[in-house]
């Protein structure tokens, strides 16, 4: 294996949003700092993924747009998403979203975030898979194509990576679940993201823009592993899709396992899914990404401008994640525990988000805190 002579301050394992937030962040709060990004994939490509940003990830975009032109006309051309509606054992609820949320392309946006790290000069590489990290401060970040010797590292290399931790990569004797996305042309306008419930999972489908909506689902593998298959799992989403014309080839992803969130990790910060993932079906997923990875971004800058040490830059993640991020997991779960109660309570919490009132707080509940830029 080549090993470089190349040092750098800190080392982002992952380029999705959580990564490239992260980097965004540090090199926004210190400007001089070495931040190398090192991402297994290539951009752009399409994830699975709902593509719901609430106004809390949106305000973080906003953010970014005042200096990077690409970010600012993505925001722009954005579909907005202004009502939420719920379809599940044969009844429906719909509430307003407020503030509006967007739905925006993730194949466009994580291009446009992984552009702007390399504007603020992060030395961002592609298709350098992480294999392993030892030492501590300094670290030896060991990968496919050579080793990097670095100061500091923030894994936001997602669910599955070299770090996740043994008991989730082993699973356990539960059926698993699979995450399924494709996009489909519809031809009808519309501003509302839609959940259509049924047995083992579920189907969120919401508008791209110009007719085109995205659909993805979260289901057990004894119930469906194709997007055909979850088509069929709603009698109102059957009919719904009957005259769709799909788009692109669907995307699977699997399994998807649910642990406490762990925000630390052998001298790292985890960010986005590395950190927790959160039921698709709040839309806080990208939210969460951004938020982490700039939580992130703003602790490492205190370690980067010597203003603390790597033990309290890391203390203060793990206190920052836990006080604005955490609680929303909770707060989903127990959504999800409540549409999964007896079907006569289930339908009572249902036509209870039919109140004015109720449904917009049930979606500013399971949110996180907005986190801003900090100022150094």
């Amino acid at each position: 294996m080549i090993r470089t002579s190349t040092d750098y301050d800190l080392a982002i394992v992952g380029g999705g949003l959580a990564g490239c937030a992260a980097a965004i962040h540090a090199l926004r709060a210190v400007p001089a700092s070495r931040v190398l990004v090192l991402e297994r994939g290539r951009y752009p490509r399409q994830k699975v993924c709902g593509e719901f940003l609430s106004a809390e990830g949106v305000a973080l975009l906003c953010e970014f747009a005042k200096s990077s032109e690409s970010v600012k006309n993505l925001l722009r051309g954005s579909q907005k998403i202004s009502v939420a509606k719920i379809h599940a054992l044969n009844h429906s609820a719909e509430f307003p979203v407020e503030p509006v949320a967007l739905s925006i392309s993730r194949f466009a946006l994580d291009a446009a975030l992984w552009q702007y790290a390399q504007s603020l000069g992060a030395d961002c590489r592609q298709q350098i898979a992480v294999t392993g990290i030892e030492g501590s401060a300094p670290f030896q970040v060991k990968t496919n194509s050579g080793e990097f010797s670095v100061k500091a590292v923030i894994n936001a290399a997602g669910r599955w990576s070299v770090f996740s931790p043994q008991a989730a990569k082993n699973g356990n004797s539960k059926a698993h679940w699979v995450g399924l996305k494709a996009h489909y042309y519809e031809g009808r306008a519309a501003s509302a993201v839609e959940l259509y419930f049924f047995p083992h999972g579920y189907c969120g489908v919401q508008p791209a823009g110009d007719g085109v909506i995205n659909a993805c689902a979260m289901v057990r593998v004894d119930a469906a592993t194709s997007m055909d298959e979850v088509l069929n799992l709603h009698p109102a989403l059957k009919a719904r899709s009957r005259d769709w014309q799909r788009l692109m080839e669907p995307l699977a992803t699997a399994p998807l396992l649910f642990r406490k969130p762990q925000p630390t990790l052998l001298e790292m910060m985890n960010a986005g899914d590395a950190a927790g993932f959160i039921d698709p079906f709040s839309g806080n997923g990208m939210t969460i990404a951004l938020q982490s990875g700039a939580m992130a971004g703003n602790c490492m800058a205190e370690f980067l401008l010597g203003r603390t040490e790597l033990s309290s830059a890391l203390s203060q993640y793990a206190a920052r994640y836990a006080a604005e991020i955490e609680g929303s997991f909770q707060r989903v779960a127990w959504v999800r525990r409540m549409l999964g109660m007896p079907r006569p309570a289930a339908i009572a919490a249902l036509n209870l988000l039919k109140l004015p009132g109720i449904g917009r707080m049930l979606v500013q509940k399971t949110r996180s805190a907005t986190v801003l830029p900090a100022t150094h």
